[in-house]
């Protein structure tokens, strides 16, 4: 690996939308099954679990299918964007189960489309010999959501035992979903300015 690409600054906007994006599906996820149960959908909350389980294959599916014409790297901030904005919306201030099978259907799309995309993006980006690479890379920046896993996931349990809302973490991860969507959509403009700066040093070469 050619570590010269740290210094590119599209993959640090990778990385910091890597890190806002899983964090923000934690905490997402961590809340779903309780604000289920709480809302009378099911003892177990499988019906929200299924839904969002047949909606990412839906998902990867034609989410990779719609990158194919409209682009992969505005793929990217865009699902997370409308993640973001459904979680504000939809999931945090809802009521009754029907907006709550609403946020896992759009969920799942969106986390399936973002796995069929970011792959592709990533080699339209930095070429296809870099992809094992640089998607490394971008993995890593959720480290540190994978570090907190348990004990969030133990915050969040004493925090249900002790009758406490957590309907201000799903605000959260919404505010997160938002953040790296913002960056996501940076991207396509990081791009625009990398071709153009390749193009000139070509024709300095040529002439």
């Amino acid at each position: 690996m050619k570590w010269r690409v740290l210094k590119d600054a599209r993959i640090w906007a990778l990385m910091l939308m890597a890190l806002f994006a899983s964090c923000a599906r934690f905490a997402q996820l961590l809340c779903l099954p309780v604000f289920a149960r709480s809302l009378g959908v099911a003892s177990d909350a499988t019906g929200v679990l299924y839904a969002t389980g047949a909606s990412l294959l839906v998902g990867m599916v034609c989410g990779g299918f719609a990158a194919d014409s409209t682009g992969y790297i505005a793929g990217i901030g865009l699902s997370e964007l409308i993640l973001g904005l459904f979680t504000l919306v939809l999931y945090t201030p809802s009521k009754s189960p029907a907006p709550l099978y609403v946020f896992s259907v759009v969920f799942g799309l969106t986390t399936g489309t973002m796995a069929s995309v970011l792959p592709a993006s990533i080699a339209q980006m930095f070429g296809t010999p870099r992809v094992a690479s640089t998607t490394g890379l971008v993995l890593a920046a959720c480290a540190p959501t994978l570090l907190a896993t348990t004990p969030a996931a133990l915050k969040f349990m004493h925090l249900l035992e002790e009758g406490k809302t957590v309907a201000w973490m799903a605000g959260m991860s919404g505010a997160f979903s938002v953040v790296a969507g913002c960056i996501g959509m940076m991207l396509p403009v990081l791009q625009r300015r990398y071709v153009r700066m390749f193009t000139k040093k070509e024709a300095a070469i040529v002439w």
